[in-house]
């Protein structure tokens, strides 16, 4: 299929030359997806087209559908070659630990030598944690196709259908080259040699033979909500040091913006006593001032709380939100901020970290707006050149924004 798209597409450009038309781009076709309406179904049915290898980079595994389709398709005669982190902010529960066991009962029956499951964790034989959290999200399968997604494979990030779960954006996108580009990252990052991998049956010593199979059968939905469309330009945006690539994105807006993020503090830390201000929010604010109009809609930071309790002090979002209103609130067009109801939406929280761009560009990815995520995690991400996948995430985007609350900028003078 892909030859027969490059084909045409080398004979359309041979065309324009013949007759003196402008040249243009090759285009290559994607898919764009949401948490959580289609993340579950799209997800599967992704890992259930590999025909050959799938490389997978996950933080948090919980998902017992998701694990059932990898193992079907060891059985199938796929390799899977697999990397988690070890370590997340939450330690990895029985349940992460039974579905990666399954997963390796599955290649041990493949006797595949290929089929591995790396895990991320602190230093060993003196070497060193290259990164706080392997946070990344997303497969490259059969070396020609890419899955980036803002979500886990946890029960909220994947949602079986008809289950509540977090808003993020995916998108699966057909390009060898990009393939490649995350091939390469994904074969640096295994490596042993740094000292910070480790295999996960040396880790965990899994009983594989007193397993019992019971993660019950994938069931992925054919009536998909997933979006199609072209893009012609994929442009790999990765952490550590994802600052430039970020900020430059934002920077490039000359009509609008529309931020989707689960933390965008406001501050970063300088030292142990300083702050400065977000390079993101900052840049957010230089683009009000040249005239973009710019909605920022945030998640709830009290969802993860038992309670709000009385005369609570505002989290980090609540005070993004409420800085960028004070700050622009007498520029011609001041940033209008929110605050997610995820009730009147319909979700768990706000888990996406993605951008949308005048309408032509789109940013999928796993990297928040924290100073931790931006310059010492391994996160991956991709800004799509897509009027197709802008408009796809914008009708997401305006929902979520009509179905939260509105709020006013401070009573103060202007600064």
């Amino acid at each position: 299929m892909h030859n027969t798209r490059l084909i045409n597409a080398l004979v359309c450009l041979l065309s324009a030359f013949l007759l003196g038309m402008p040249v243009t781009g090759y285009s290559f076709p994607a898919q764009f997806g949401l948490s959580p309406d289609n993340s579950n179904e799209f997800v599967i049915n992704t890992i259930h087209s590999a025909k050959k290898e799938i490389l997978l980079n996950i933080y948090e595994f919980e998902n017992e559908s998701i694990a059932r389709a990898l193992i079907e398709r060891l059985g199938a005669e796929v390799s899977i070659i697999m990397l988690i982190e070890g370590k997340p902010v939450n330690p990895i529960t029985a349940g992460s630990k039974k579905i990666f066991s399954m997963i390796q009962a599955g290649m041990d029956a493949q006797k595949s030598a290929k089929s591995h499951i790396f895990m991320m964790t602190g230093e060993k034989n003196g070497g060193k944690r290259r990164f706080v959290f392997d946070h990344a999200k997303y497969l490259v399968l059969d070396s020609n196709r890419v899955y980036i997604t803002s979500e886990n494979f946890s029960k909220s990030g994947h949602p079986v259908a008809g289950t509540v779960g977090n808003r993020g954006w995916q998108t699966l996108l057909e390009s060898p080259e990009f393939a490649k580009k995350l091939t390469d990252i994904f074969n640096s990052d295994i490596n042993p040699s740094f000292g910070d991998i480790v295999d996960f049956k040396s880790l965990f010593h899994p009983d594989l033979e007193s397993l019992r199979d019971d993660l019950g059968a994938t069931q992925p939905h054919l009536n998909s909500t997933t979006g199609k469309g072209d893009v012609a330009q994929a442009d790999l945006v990765t952490s550590p040091n994802s600052e430039k690539a970020v900020v430059d994105l934002i920077h490039s807006a000359q009509k609008n913006l529309e931020v989707e993020f689960m933390s965008l503090p406001s501050t970063w830390l300088v030292d142990n006593t300083q702050r400065k201000p977000s390079p993101f929010v900052d840049e957010l604010v230089q683009r009000a001032k040249n005239g973009v109009d710019i909605k920022v809609l945030l998640n709830d930071e009290w969802v993860f709380a038992s309670s709000v309790p009385p005369n609570h002090k505002p989290k980090a979002n609540e005070i993004t939100a409420q800085y960028l209103l004070d700050t622009t609130k007498c520029f011609a067009h001041p940033i209008v901020a929110r605050i997610v109801d995820v009730k009147a939406v319909g979700i768990t929280y706000i888990h996406n970290k993605g951008i949308l761009v005048d309408g032509e560009k789109a940013f999928v990815s796993s990297i928040n707006g924290t100073q931790n995520s931006v310059m010492n995690n391994r996160e991956v991400g991709v800004i799509l050149s897509s009027p197709d996948a802008a408009s796809y995430y914008a009708k997401a985007f305006d929902s979520d924004w009509k179905n939260s609350p509105a709020i006013a900028a401070g009573g103060g003078a202007c600064r």
